[in-house]
This record gives structure tokens, C-alpha cells and sequence, in this order.
């Protein structure tokens, strides 16, 4: 899990709600047009050399250049940006299917030594040459990961490590193969003087893809998760702590917002109490359509 954005408050609650969860998974399918993500046709960004840009000691990464040539030696040199700490580890380029982009192409494939937390400079050689470096920004070691058990329970980690990124971000690995039942987690960072905007926080596996981001966390949901979801921030609420939602499930926006803000493509259109909300003829067009307006 990688969040960012980070807001020097008091400590505060994170409430999960996971309906399907995939620890680490390999797909076959078909390769298509790439494009940026954002629904357009603008070129998509450029492929990352290293992935995933953060994992921890044991797991595999990936490096990508265009001058591997499969089946030759390489040195795969790791530099700590936070110590003085090195390793070295010898591997072959291999060929396999970049899952990126659906091409075969040489990977320098090689397991993670264990290396001091946070950010860490990559160094690949053939030989004496140096075909490139890429900086300590690039990639993060994280620590290993705490086991998130099905069943039912609670439990505390003390004195629990994180790793910080060169950009600020917060890195925390959980487990979550033992976890094939939907549960609504919750976990607090005790004594830690930061939260976190829900927007900001991003599950990603270990291959580096990214699995779900911690925001319309109802979207899914049965509707009796959906009521236990709400039961928890209106406690939440109860306890004297404000709860920004950011959801598209209606009966829970309603019910749960002392205020709404309406955004529609990005812009706000609307801002005030359910009530008003309900029957403002901008939010009715933008979400119904002008038909449903009232004369």
C-alpha cells in the first residue's frame, strides 16, 4: 500500500472496505492499443525501466533497456540513498512478454538482497560498462509485509517500520493472501502525527500494478456491507471527527453528509445540505439528464 499527500494532523482512523483482493496475480491476455488511461487517445506515459518502482527483500523486479540482449551476463548494482550500503547481484537477461504493453522483450529479472529501507539508486553493468543508473527517485525498498489474517480479530504491530520514497511517499506492505472472504479492515497508525486524504492512498501488487485506490469505497459493496460501511463512519462521526466521502452510492451520500459538494466533470456545480442538493436542477440535469427536471 502507497499513500502520498501527506497532512501534518493528529493520527486518525482508515476504514477498508475490500470486496476482492489479489495478492499477486499473472493474466494471459490478449495485447491492445495502449493509451493513457484517462478514456482519451493521447499517447500513453512512458514505460518504467524498473517494476515495480517499490517492493521488498526477496521479490522479484524487472529492469527494462533496450540494449539487454537476452542471455548475456549482467551485474545489478543497489545503493542505498539513505546509508552507505551497497549489493551486487549477477543474473542473465532473459525474454519474456512485458505485461505492460503486451511485447516480448529482454528483462534483466533479479531478486531484491535485503538493503536498508527507502529510497535506492539502481546501477546495471555489463562488464565494466555501465549501461545506465537510474536515480534513488526511481525505486524504494520497503519492509516485509505484515500477514492480514481472514479471520475475525484484531492485532498490533509494535514499533513497525515504514519506508519513506525520495517524493515523500509513505510505504506500508501488507499480506493479503490469506484473505479470500469480503472484510471491512480497520487500521490506525498509533502515535504516528499524519493523516491521510483517502484520495491519496493506492494499493499496488507486487508486480506493481495497481489494484485499488482508496476512494468510492461502497462502489461494489452488498447492501448490507453498504450499511455496515455507513455504520462505521457515522461512529466515526460520533466520535467528533470530521469524515470527507468521496462515493457515488447515493442512499449512503444522503444519508451520512451534513454537506455535499457536487463535482461534474471535474468542476463543482453544487455545494450546500442534502435537502437543497436533492432538488437543485444542475445536479438533477448532470446525473439524470434534462428530462428529469423539474418545470
Amino acid at each position: 500500500m502507497t499513500t502520498n499527500r501527506l497532512h501534518p494532523l493528529r493520527p486518525r482512523v482508515f476504514d477498508l472496505a475490500l470486496t476482492l483482493v489479489v495478492a499477486c496475480a499473472t493474466v494471459s491476455i490478449p495485447a491492445l492499443p495502449a493509451h493513457a488511461g484517462c478514456g482519451c487517445q493521447k499517447a500513453p506515459p512512458e514505460l518504467a525501466s524498473v517494476r515495480p518502482n517499490a517492493t521488498y527483500a526477496g521479490t522479484q523486479l524487472s529492469l527494462f533497456d533496450a540494449r539487454f540482449v537476452a542471455g548475456q551476463a549482467y551485474d545489478v548494482d543497489f545503493l542505498s540513498g539513505t546509508t552507505s550500503s551497497t549489493a551486487t547481484v549477477a543474473t542473465t537477461a532473459v525474454s519474456r512478454r512485458d505485461l505492460a504493453d503486451g511485447a516480448v522483450k529482454p528483462q534483466v529479472v533479479v531478486t531484491l538482497p535485503t538493503l536498508p529501507l527507502g529510497p535506492t539508486a539502481i546501477r546495471v553493468r555489463s562488464g565494466a560498462t555501465t549501461l545506465f543508473t537510474l536515480s534513488d527517485a526511481a525505486f524504494t525498498v520497503v519492509p516485509q509485509p505484515v500477514a492480514v489474517p481472514e479471520t475475525l480479530g484484531g492485532a498490533s504491530y509494535a514499533n513497525y517500520r515504514a519506508a519513506i520514497g525520495r517524493d515523500g511517499t509513505f510505504y506500508v506492505s501488507l499480506d493479503m493472501s490469506a484473505v479470500k472472504l469480503p472484510r471491512l479492515f480497520r487500521a490506525q497508525a498509533q502515535g504516528y502525527p499524519l493523516v491521510f486524504a483517502s484520495d491519496a492512498v493506492a494499493f499496488y501488487n507486487t508486480q506493481g500494478f495497481l489494484m485499488q485506490l482508496l476512494d468510492e469505497t461502497m462502489a461494489g459493496l452488498n447492501p448490507t456491507e453498504v450499511e455496515e460501511a455507513m455504520r462505521l463512519i457515522s461512529s466515526l462521526r460520533d466520535q467528533g471527527l470530521t469524515v470527507v466521502v468521496v462515493e457515488h452510492v447515493m442512499r449512503a451520500v444522503m444519508s451520512l453528509s451534513d454537506r455535499i459538494v457536487v463535482l461534474n466533470q471535474g468542476v463543482k456545480i453544487a455545494e450546500g445540505p442534502p435537502g437543497e442538493i436533492a432538488a437543485d436542477p444542475r445536479v438533477i440535469q448532470a446525473y439524470l439528464g434534462k428530462e428529469y427536471q423539474r418545470a
